[in-house]
C-alpha cells in the first residue's frame, strides 16, 4: 500500500514539475522580462537619465601575457 502511494505521489509531483517547466517556458516567450534599472538612474520625472550612465566593454581577445616582453 505504501509503495502504490509513494509511487503515485512521485509521478504526480514529476508531472506537476513538467507541467510548470513547460507552462514557463511558454510564458517566458510570451512576457519577456523587463530590464529593471536602480532608481537612482532615473530623474524625478521617471526617464533614464543618459547624461550620467557609461557604458564599459571588454576585448574579449584580451591575452595578458602580450603584454610583457621577454628580455
Amino acid at each position: 500500500m505504501y509503495s502504490l502511494l509513494t509511487t503515485l505521489i512521485i509521478l504526480v509531483s514529476f508531472c506537476f514539475l513538467m507541467l510548470g517547466g513547460i507552462v514557463g517556458f511558454i510564458a517566458s516567450k510570451f512576457y519577456p522580462a523587463a530590464p529593471r534599472l536602480h532608481p537612482e538612474m532615473y530623474n524625478p520625472d521617471g526617464s533614464i537619465r543618459p547624461d550620467i550612465l557609461y557604458a564599459v566593454t571588454f576585448d574579449q581577445n584580451y591575452d595578458d601575457d602580450e603584454d610583457y616582453e621577454d628580455a
